[in-house]
């Protein structure tokens, strides 16, 4: 019986780990591009979202928690609801990859939990707002310049998942 427990366990780190492992692989990736080009493509977005939708599926059937991954998808649901709303409302502000990329750092947020959610996407805009407000100070850009929204969304995620783990 304490076997069996225990290569559950290791096969729910497993996928857990391998989820934040994609999502740092493909996360590097867009916030390169983002950085770079102001867009974030979708072919990377929608592969983010499935590997990551998959593998902490997956997590949670092996360990029977089905509440944790129904959490993530409703976080993240909630994530790109409240940017589509932002982005509808300021056409020149969100991008609809950053809106997209919303569900998957919602849903990232969301498997660690509800407050998770709420603070890393506050702090994904507190990253956000506190690099176009040096942007602004250093005189590098004005009121209308864009910056690469989806890296501060990232961080906003990682710096949760460490903060977390602690």
């Amino acid at each position: 019986m304490a076997l069996a427990l225990l290569g559950a366990y290791r096969r729910v780190v497993l996928l857990e780990m391998l989820a934040w492992l994609a999502l740092v692989i493909i996360g590097t990736r867009l916030a390169v591009v983002d950085i770079a080009e102001h867009r974030l493509p979708n072919r990377l977005l929608l592969m983010l979202a499935v590997v990551s939708i998959a593998l902490l599926a997956g997590a949670s059937a092996v360990n029977a928690d089905p509440g944790r991954f129904l959490r993530a998808l409703m976080c993240g649901s909630l994530v790109f609801a409240a940017l589509l709303a932002a982005a509808l409302l300021a056409p020149s502000g969100l991008g609809m990859g950053d809106v997209k990329l919303g569900f998957v750092t919602g849903m990232f947020l969301g498997w660690l939990g509800w407050e998770w959610a709420y603070w890393g996407t506050l702090l994904g805009f507190a990253l956000g707002g506190s690099w176009a407000l040096i942007l602004l100070v250093r005189r590098r850009g004005t009121l209308a310049t864009a910056i690469a929204f989806g890296p501060c969304m990232l961080l906003g995620v990682l710096v949760c998942a460490v903060t977390a783990a602690v």
